[in-house]
């Protein structure tokens, strides 16, 4: 109470807030695991004590952030986890108010979720479970920043470091087309043509230890890709008794032999792994999402 009678007024409290952030980064593990390094957090809010009815200000305005932390989650090519993620990222820009997808990397369990605010920001939240290791653990953040974040470090990953014989299942067209460098799938199956079953073989073997050599977990690989001529310098070391071709691909002609090449890159697969072809797995209404939106803020 004040001297003259009248009941003291409190001072009032003003807020400022900054939404958090993520940064993202995609890379290959052992075997056919890929690791996501997620750092998430740092919202800020700023009070300050403001005079009732003036709205003049008492005193400093005090800050407080939450830390960022980093976090490590993995997927495996074993039901494949990525067309999801996608789905998830489109959910967002089509304005939800709340979606997730899940998935099991072999063991343990990972989620993701979103909460939208109703306006241009919301709640990302990142689950893993993984014997007794958990994480639990809730940012708010522009809408903008979770989509591009996470869309543009999965698309970085798989035009750059990517290695899709160490995560896909391969169509055999599609594997060899990987392995040649100066030439295309035609040209090797001209080449491959002009040989006997057992010096085809012996190209096609070569050609599937390159394939091999790609898929191994070693961080330093052979070259990526070899010369028409390199795969076709095998047909030296072939042996008159092997031939894992047709027993009458000597008795046909360079066009039969095509023929038969093209009919089986079509419909066998190579590789270890379960995984979806990354590469070729993007989306539009992301891309033109982003591309309508303002720049991601600095």
């Amino acid at each position: 109470m004040s001297e003259d009678g009248e009941a003291e007024k409190l001072p009032a409290l003003s807020f400022r807030y900054e939404p958090g952030g993520l940064q993202a980064r995609f890379y290959h593990s052992t075997a056919d695991y890929i690791e996501l390094d997620l750092r998430m957090g740092g919202e800020t809010t700023w009070v300050q004590a403001v005079e009732a009815g003036t709205g003049r200000s008492i005193g400093d305005e005090h800050r407080g952030a939450k830390p960022s932390v980093e976090h490590t989650v993995y997927f495996s090519s074993l039901w494949c986890a990525f067309p999801a993620f996608i789905r998830f990222l489109e959910a967002i820009t089509i304005g939800v108010q709340e979606c997730a997808f899940s998935w099991d990397p072999e063991g343990p369990y990972g989620r993701m979720k979103w909460y939208s605010s109703g306006g241009a920001e919301g709640s990302f939240r990142l689950q893993w479970s993984s014997g007794k290791y958990t994480i639990d653990q809730s940012t708010r953040v522009p809408t903008r920043d979770v989509v591009e974040t996470l869309y543009t470090a999965f698309r970085a990953f798989a035009e750059s470091d990517y290695e899709p014989f160490r995560y896909e299942t391969l169509p055999e067209w599609d594997a060899y087309s990987l392995i040649l460098a100066d030439a295309t799938l035609g040209d090797f199956a001209r080449a491959l043509a002009t040989l006997s079953a057992a010096e085809a073989t012996a190209v096609l073997m070569r050609a599937g230890q390159a394939m091999h050599d790609r898929g191994g977990d070693e961080r330093v690989l052979p070259a990526r890709c070899h010369s028409l001529e390199w795969f076709l310098l095998a047909r030296h070391d072939a042996n008159a008794g092997d031939s894992e071709l047709p027993a009458a691909w000597d008795e046909w002609g360079e066009a039969r032999r095509r023929h038969y090449l093209g009919s089986l890159w079509g419909r066998s697969t190579l590789g270890c792994w379960s995984g979806s072809d990354l590469r070729r797995l993007r989306s539009a209404r992301i891309e033109e999402w982003l591309a309508r939106k303002s720049p991601k803020r600095r």
